[in-house]
């Protein structure tokens, strides 16, 4: 979507321009972090009873399903769920 008028976008360019590097790299970081609450509280809302390993998974495809083939991003998202759910079987060192 392109609804903002050109006198806008360079007003928002020469604001943002304004700041300092650390500032807009800052405000990356933060769009990013948006972006990723946004798509995991999706999927949550979606699958209330996900496990944390489908959870991560299922951001994982929806990050890189462009990135990946559907069998390389299958098997990657197989060996999340796998290790989050051997996660919680295994002893603890302190435990033996």
């Amino acid at each position: 979507m392109n609804d903002t008028p050109e006198h806008i976008r360079k007003k928002q360019a020469e604001i943002i321009l304004s700041k300092s590097f650390e500032e807009r790299f800052m405000m990356g970081i933060e769009m990013m972090e948006l972006g990723y609450y946004e798509v995991k509280n999706r999927i949550k809302s979606a699958n209330p009873c996900i496990s944390e390993g489908e959870l991560i998974a299922a951001i994982v495809r929806t990050f890189y399903k462009k990135d990946f083939s559907k069998t390389e991003l299958e098997k990657i998202c197989d060996s999340i769920i796998d290790y989050h759910h051997n996660k919680g079987n295994k002893s603890s060192i302190l435990e033996i």
